[in-house]
Order: C-alpha cells, then structure tokens, then sequence
C-alpha cells in the first residue's frame, strides 16, 4: 500500500477563508484503488470517507462534536464520475457541449 502522506495548514491573514489550522490524510491502496481520507479541525472535528473497491461501498464517517456518524452506501448509488473536457480530448473523445 501506499499513501500521499500527511500534511497540515495553517491558513493565511490574505486568505478569504476563516484562519484555522487543519489536518488532511489521504492513503491510497496501489493493488485495487481503495481509498481513505480524512480531514480534522483544531476543534477535533473530523469528516472523512472510506472508498473500498473490492466490496463497491463508501463509507463516509464524521465527528462532530464527539458523536460518531458512520454512513455506508454501495457505490451504484453514486452517480457515474464525469471526466474534466481536457480528459475527454486527450483520450480522442468529444468535448461536451457546455450551454450557460
């Protein structure tokens, strides 16, 4: 297995967002493509989502305020993940057509 590591941020003044330091982990397992991540507050929040590839489920988990919630959905519940347009042309496929 093997994993992205890691990493904490602390955001800055010129940021737009609230300054808040945050924890981020994601592991990735290179034999079937599952997935875990996670991220945690300085509160000691957390929110985080388990992918499992060999049994077609996510596991979405979170901690607010010291209440677990752990939610396991099949993936076929998911909608189909659409492609950026610029993965779509370098794969000899057609744009989508995009009407604002």
């Amino acid at each position: 297995q093997s994993n992205t590591g890691k990493t904490e941020k602390d955001m800055g003044e010129d940021s737009t967002l609230p300054k808040n330091r945050f924890s981020y982990w994601y592991g990735e397992d290179n034999t079937d493509g599952s997935s875990f991540n996670y991220v945690k507050v300085e509160v000691g929040n957390i929110q985080g989502s388990l992918v499992d590839m060999s049994s077609d489920s996510v596991m979405q988990f979170s901690i607010e305020d010291g209440r677990p919630t752990v939610i396991i959905t099949d993936s076929s519940k998911f909608r189909p993940e659409i492609h950026p347009p610029h993965e779509n042309l370098e794969q000899g496929m057609s744009s989508p057509e995009i009407h604002l």
